[in-house]
């Protein structure tokens, strides 16, 4: 019997061991999705270490019941082999002690598993997804705008570069192409500038998930809001649940109060973290209805932006269009469709800030 409680508890430490100590290759992925970002955000290093510092008390208490629970078993036994002696006595008391503690380790189980603590780890892994949530919008925002900036700078090449023609032709003067020059270097520049942002956002997106880059991981891009869904919460519901949900509020409706000016006092805390909570609920809301009505804009803009271009593409086909024309009317589609991307994600940003905010989670 006791042979098999060392080799359960010399087993329970080895793994406590390499939890502790053992090192986690870095993961690679072929694409990032945002619908993945819960599961791929277990890769963070602090995150991995709060969920595993919870793991490990667990199993450590877990293997103090069993063992505490073994040595128990093994008391009475021998209480029960040296019954009517002096010594059964002293076995039955050490039995009964060992009882006490193995009731103080499962109540320890008890409060690791309560629904309390596993809100607490929920919340806490809700904290991380916000963020890799965030990182990965600022990817896709920075991807689309170098896609536009890019664009940009081959309208302007190709609009210095006729310019130049034009000059040689007599047809435009030196200043004219001074302008076109310093116009394609300042595009160069806004180019270069969203690369280096576009390369820092990716690195951080990556480096959060826990993951390598051997620059074939590909970023998906963020869903667009479900209007339908944002238009049909129920505000009363929902302001009850922020409220209900607060840590705040249920700190302050926690504590003791058994004097009357305690429970002035207590009366007090809980109005005040109730009007807190109120507070912080009717300005996610009413940043949620702002950005609705931004996104309803962009995706208007966007739409007159698409037939634009497609109208240039005709021309373009018919002959009726230079490069540099072209060029740009192509720029001005990216713009309006990063910019309508743009709109998109600060919905959805707001949208899971203000179900986060329900939750509790802010």
């Amino acid at each position: 019997m006791r042979a098999g409680r060392v080799k359960r508890t010399a087993a329970a430490v080895l793994c406590v061991l390499l939890l502790a100590g053992g090192a986690f290759p870095a993961r690679a992925a072929e694409s990032i999705e945002y619908a993945d970002l819960e599961r791929l955000v277990s890769g963070n290093a602090q995150l991995k270490d709060s969920m595993e510092s919870y793991d490990t008390n667990r199993e450590n208490y877990q293997s103090l019941v069993d063992s505490l629970t073994e040595e128990r078993e093994y008391m009475l036994f021998l209480a029960k082999k040296y019954e009517g002696t002096e010594t059964e006595q002293s076995y039955r008391s050490n039995a009964s002690v060992l009882a006490r503690n193995i009731e103080q380790m499962k109540k320890q189980l008890k409060r690791l598993d309560n629904k309390s603590q596993t809100v607490s780890r929920q919340k806490t892994t809700d904290t991380y997804v916000q963020a890799a949530q965030a990182l990965m919008r600022t990817c896709r925002e920075l991807s689309l705008n170098l896609s536009a900036s890019e664009k940009s700078r081959q309208a302007a090449e190709a609009s210095c570069g006729e310019m130049m023609k034009k000059q040689a032709a007599g047809m435009a003067t030196a200043e004219d192409v001074l302008k076109a020059s310093d116009s394609l270097s300042q595009a160069k520049n806004l180019e270069e500038s969203y690369r280096q942002q576009a390369q820092q956002a990716r690195f951080s997106l990556l480096s959060y998930l826990g993951l390598s880059d051997d620059g074939s991981v590909q970023i998906g891009a963020v869903p667009d809001p479900d209007l339908n869904a944002i238009q049909a919460v129920n505000r009363a519901e929902d302001e009850e649940s922020a409220v209900n949900n607060s840590e705040t509020v249920q700190s302050a409706r926690s504590l003791k109060a058994g004097t009357t000016a305690e429970i002035s006092r207590k009366a007090g805390s809980v109005a005040e973290a109730e009007s807190s909570a109120r507070a912080a609920y009717a300005a996610a809301s009413e940043t949620l209805q702002a950005a609705v009505i931004s996104y309803q804009a962009a995706r208007d803009a966007y739409s007159g932006a698409v037939l634009e271009w497609q109208s240039a593409q005709r021309k373009k086909q018919a002959g009726m269009q230079s490069t540099a024309s072209y060029l740009s009317a192509e720029a001005a589609y990216l713009k309006a469709e990063a910019e309508r991307a743009a709109a998109s994600m600060a919905l959805t940003e707001s949208w899971e800030s203000y179900q986060l905010l329900v939750k509790g989670v802010q």
